[in-house]
């Protein structure tokens, strides 16, 4: 895992540790990364959780958008990137520690619902530093 990462981050897009969980499988996993220590966890839900993918046929620029939220760090001032900061950093924990307990102690609406208000604070405090914006509402797909 350690060479596939050093080969994606001297490519396009330059992607992070995340894709590490890939390796896993089926197996749920909690990622801790802190500078290039990385720390995975098994985790044990309590209920079954499934996924839904689904194409929305709308393009990103994965690029843009890491150099977008790149462009918040180190200590870039204003209030954008001290948004971007702030939902990256005590947010995003207190996001993904709630997400935990709640897969390994609760029903799973309540991820959803998590999910829910980490999306309504996403677009609060990081949106902004992402000004391409991907419109799937039926109007924008055309006839």
């Amino acid at each position: 895992m350690e060479l596939a990462y050093q080969g994606e981050i001297i490519t396009p897009p330059c992607c992070g540790r995340m894709d590490q969980a890939c390796a896993y499988g089926k197996v749920p996993v909690f990622i801790t990364l802190d500078g290039d220590r990385i720390e995975i966890q098994e985790l044990r839900p309590k209920y079954d959780y499934y996924m839904v993918v689904a194409d929305l046929m709308a393009g990103k620029n994965t690029q843009k958008i890491l150099a977008d939220l790149n462009s918040a760090f180190p200590g870039t001032k204003g209030k954008i990137a001290q948004d971007v900061r702030y939902y990256l950093g005590p947010v995003n924990k207190e996001i993904v520690d709630k997400a935990k307990k709640i897969m390994e102690n609760d029903h799973p609406e309540k991820l959803g619902l998590l999910m829910t208000e980490a999306q309504h604070l996403f677009d609060q405090f990081v949106s902004a530093a992402c000004p391409e914006r991907i419109d799937i509402s039926p109007a924008a797909q055309g006839p």
